[in-house]
């Protein structure tokens, strides 16, 4: 299950996930996103997308993450990962170092 939230005075656009996340519903997520990037100018935008909530995410979930992800550069938006311990930041961080130099990516925990 995911609720998107758009903040268009703040230039960002918020992803609350939780529980299990399928493939499916990341696919739909992201179809959604895609029809408002090709309508508007989203370059500068963040896209936060908060999975504090969520139990697991099913196989192929991560591939349509990382569809995300590219989509978000291509755009010019930036992800800001939010996740619920320390150590899934420092991992994720590591894992997209490259990303996160450049200021692509930011990841944190939730507050």
């Amino acid at each position: 299950m995911y609720l998107l939230n758009w903040d268009q005075e703040n230039n960002a656009i918020e992803a609350s996930l939780g529980g299990v996340i399928t493939a499916g519903e990341v696919s739909v997520m992201v179809d959604d996103l895609v029809d408002e990037f090709v309508a508007g100018d989203v370059a500068g935008w963040e896209f936060v997308l908060d999975t504090t909530f969520v139990k697991r995410f099913d196989e192929g979930a991560h591939d349509q993450i990382n569809r995300l992800r590219d989509l978000l550069a291509i755009n010019g938006a930036r992800l800001v990962f939010v996740a619920e311990d320390q150590s899934l930041v420092e991992a994720l961080t590591s894992q997209n170092l490259q990303a996160v130099l450049e200021g692509r990516e930011i990841y944190r925990m939730a507050a």
